[in-house]
């Protein structure tokens, strides 16, 4: 899936495109014989492609810093997807 999203980077303003996808993670299962119990395993968002569609003059070398700021991303477009629903 693709969406755009708005992240602030050092007081910059960008907008990126983001290529992702998304698993759904599954409750645990405490309740049954232990054989049949499991643990929880959270939600898992997977970062297929990111690019800067709004690059500002000056900062057109910035792309390396999609990669260090994943957490960050992944933060905007839970937040954007949350806002969308």
């Amino acid at each position: 899936m693709l969406k755009q999203i708005n992240i602030v980077i050092n007081g910059y303003d960008f907008t990126l495109e983001v290529g992702y996808s998304f698993i759904k993670g599954r409750p645990a299962k405490l309740y049954a014989l232990p054989e049949n119990c499991y643990p929880e395993e959270p939600d898992e968002w997977i970062i297929e492609s990111a690019s800067i569609v709004n690059k500002q003059s000056g900062l057109d070398n910035i792309d390396f810093l999609i990669e260090a700021l994943e957490e960050d991303i992944i933060e905007a477009l839970e937040e954007k997807l949350i806002d969308d629903e």
